[in-house]
């Protein structure tokens, strides 16, 4: 679960089984790379770039990706993630806070990977509501925080479906 509150931040809360057996393995974290795609078939497949500067954030949301079967590749800032949207042709979806460091928006990503590739998707998140009338008036989609499964599933085809 994730939530987020105006002026206090966003909690994620990640409620698991309890395992089988005692050993339990390191959580992974996401990396500048693939994530494997898991044995889930998706109704959206595709490779998708992920861009959160919130490492619990992005945990959450790459294992949220990749439960629906989407593959990963990661960036915590606007920047990075033009560096690898460049050297990564087979990037085939955008998804990205709006509000990172580093002084490039989600926003300012998303116009600036329009210009290149007006065909690509480009999915935009907040927990601030103030953006969406900007997003909404540029033609982007916007996925509100916090989000769950299902939803960010819809977001996406709507994404993929020229919105």
């Amino acid at each position: 679960m994730i939530e987020s509150e105006l002026g206090r931040g966003t909690s994620v809360t990640l409620y698991l089984p309890r395992a089988a057996t005692t050993t339990i393995p390191s959580p992974a974290v996401p990396q500048d790379n693939v994530r494997s795609q898991d044995s889930v078939k998706s109704a959206v497949p595709a490779r998708i770039l992920l861009v959160e500067d919130d490492l619990e954030v992005a945990q959450a949301t790459t294992e949220l990706l990749q439960d629906i079967g989407l593959q990963v590749v990661w960036a915590r800032d606007g920047k990075a993630a033009l560096a690898i949207f460049e050297r990564d042709p087979t990037i085939e979806m955008v998804m990205s806070d709006i509000v990172m460091p580093g002084g490039m928006s989600g926003l300012d990503l998303g116009r600036a990977v329009r210009e290149k590739h007006p065909d690509l998707p480009v999915l935009l998140t907040t927990g601030y509501s103030q953006y969406a009338p900007q997003v909404v008036k540029e033609g982007f989609v916007l996925l509100e925080k916090p989000y769950h499964r299902d939803v960010l599933a819809m977001s996406i085809q709507k994404a993929r479906a020229g919105h």
